[in-house]
């Protein structure tokens, strides 16, 4: 049986593969999987609905790992989801197909993310985890950080950011530390146990 939704063709399409360029392709997905990608023939694509790109480049979408806000929409305050749905929505637009948030330390917007992400499938699907910066930074090199979403480490606090999920995960799938703080490499070492890339930065090194 035929599901419309992940069973398809994509024809005139000018591919890339191997590191060349095929032009005037045909791509068929099948059960949400590429099968293939060459000339056209018929009568592999003749039971799926077919699209048309018109010789447009079909590619893989773009992922974008450092993004506070897009499209008129603002992830920190307002109707998080709302403006999470716009952001990608809008980026989706750009080629974009999936992105990871980058927010300062509040542990009342990590929750309310985690609810939005819970709320809508949609959602969920485009948004990879947040991007978290801090809240172990150095103070004399915050930048644009408030110095109240700064910390010196504690194991009790970086639970409670653990502790926030999504799904099974720890919605927070990257932090910046600075390494040099009291407790820099048991943080790293906790972060790296969870799979949560550590970014040193805001650094006093």
């Amino acid at each position: 049986m035929v599901n419309y939704d992940s069973d398809y063709a994509i024809k005139h399409a000018l591919a890339y593969m191997d590191g060349v360029f095929l032009p005037d392709a045909t791509i068929v997905v099948e059960q949400g999987i590429i099968t293939y990608v060459g000339k056209h023939d018929q009568k592999r694509v003749q039971h799926l609905k077919q699209y048309d790109a018109k010789g447009n480049l079909v590619g893989p979408g773009l992922v974008d790992m450092h993004i506070h806000g897009c499209g008129g929409f603002d992830s920190t305050r307002g109707d998080i989801q709302k403006n999470l749905e716009g952001m990608a929505l809008f980026l989706a637009g750009k080629g974009i197909t999936s992105f990871q948030l980058a927010v300062v330390m509040d542990l009342d917007l990590l929750d309310q993310i985690k609810e939005a992400m819970e709320r809508s499938a949609f959602l969920s699907s485009y948004l990879l985890g947040v991007y978290l910066e801090g809240p172990f930074i150095a103070p004399e090199k915050k930048g644009g950080i408030l110095s109240s979403a700064i910390r010196a480490f504690d194991r009790e606090y970086l639970a409670r950011i653990l502790s926030i999920k999504s799904g099974k995960k720890p919605l927070v799938t990257s932090m910046t530390l600075a390494p040099e703080l009291q407790g820099g490499e048991e943080l790293s070492s906790i972060l790296e146990q969870n799979n949560i890339v550590v970014a040193y930065g805001h650094s006093d090194c």
